[in-house]
């Protein structure tokens, strides 16, 4: 048995359980969101496509029996499956009109690759074409650059609105877009060399294959922890809703004045505010810009005005600041309790972020500023 058929071997067994791991743990998760379970179809999907690829590879031996032809069968097989990892962030990550425009780019590229090989087939009647196989080349390496790019720019374009408008702890949601995906497209990119020459390919696979397992895990992880981060991914998501809130493109806002509020608005939405602090709303773990604006009448834009102009701030500061004065006085009346007590108490969603919170705003742990007070 050769190291070749081990490695393509090795393969169909890691994306076999992949896929596993993505089905089985769509039954387990506690909140379900539209678009994060399009996104979980759509790498269910590339891994299958990626096991029909080793199985075939295995069972006809066209990398055993030329690099030229391996070659080309990778390509036709990776290019869909990197398309759909790229849907699935941007499904995430962008509105629903951007996103059509970049899977009509991808399917272009994907319609010219099948051409540029079906032109091929035609012409010598074998996976022997150098020609073009260059032009497939050309395409695969431009497909991977614009699988990896867009996705990153729109992930980089949206984060500061998650982490502003996300009361709770978004860290699987950090981890996921961008320590799971970057390390994934930098081990893809290099497989764009490593398919052409099998040395390479036997040092660059398994590191494909190990930022694969990272980049599905950390989404899977992500699903479990979706509660603080669900609906402002749906409002991101959604394009009608964006335009029902009053949402403008970034490039119009850009240009745009800045909009201000009626010192009337400001009352009404100060006392709504208040009388929702009065009543330990922020106590919600899973609370974020989009249930406050539900919960006090108020639109989300204005809501954003009016934590940017008159707070000067954001969402995610402000609710800090109110957890953290809740939680000094929860500790001040019970000093007995335990740091997960209080944290679940305040509305923080774990212990490790009331230690970040207090670390920021006094360099010291709960227990320390507690010590320092009873002293």
């Amino acid at each position: 048995m050769s190291s070749l058929f081990l490695l393509q071997y090795t393969c169909l067994l890691v994306f076999a359980m992949q896929t596993l791991v993505l089905v089985v743990s769509r039954f387990q998760v506690s909140v379900v969101n539209r678009q994060y379970e399009k996104s979980r179809w759509s790498l269910v999907a590339a891994a299958v496509l990626l096991m029909i690829h080793y199985g075939l590879q295995m069972a006809c031996g066209f990398r055993a029996h030329s690099d030229d032809a391996g070659t080309i069968v990778n390509i036709l097989f990776y290019t869909p499956a990197t398309f759909l990892v790229a849907h699935s962030i941007l499904n995430l990550e962008c509105e629903k009109r951007r996103r059509r425009r970049y899977d009509l780019l991808f399917g272009i590229l994907l319609v010219a690759t099948f051409v540029a090989f079906g032109s091929g087939w035609l012409r010598r009647n074998s996976l022997y074409m150098p020609y073009e196989q260059m032009v497939l080349h050309t395409l695969y390496l431009v497909s991977m650059l614009t699988s990896i790019v867009i996705p990153l720019s729109e992930i980089h374009r949206n984060r500061s609105r998650v982490e502003a408008e996300t009361g709770g702890d978004i860290m699987p949601y950090v981890r996921y877009t961008w320590a799971g995906y970057l390390l994934f497209c930098c081990t893809s990119l290099a497989l764009v060399g490593a398919i052409m020459w099998r040395p390479l390919l036997f040092v660059i696979g398994p590191a494909v294959l190990l930022s694969a397992v990272i980049f599905n895990l950390s989404f899977v992880a992500m699903g479990y922890n979706l509660a603080p981060i669900d609906e402002v991914l749906t409002d991101v998501a959604d394009a009608s809703q964006s335009m029902a809130d009053g949402d403008a493109d970034e490039s119009a806002s850009d240009d745009a004045a800045p909009e201000q509020l009626p010192p009337e608005m400001v009352r009404i939405v100060e006392a709504a505010l208040a009388a929702w602090c009065a009543e330990k709303n922020f106590r919600d773990t899973t609370v974020n810009m989009v249930k406050l604006s539900q919960s006090i009448g108020v639109v989300r834009r204005i809501l954003s005005i009016y934590f940017d102009q008159h707070l000067h701030t954001t969402f995610r500061i402000w609710l800090s600041d109110i957890r953290f004065k809740e939680a000094q006085d929860y500790i001040k009346a019970h000093p007995e309790y335990t740091n997960e007590s209080v944290s679940s108490a305040c509305g923080f969603t774990s212990r490790s972020q009331l230690y970040k919170i207090f670390n920021d705003r006094t360099g010291m742990t709960p227990r320390e500023w507690r010590d320092g007070q009873m002293a």
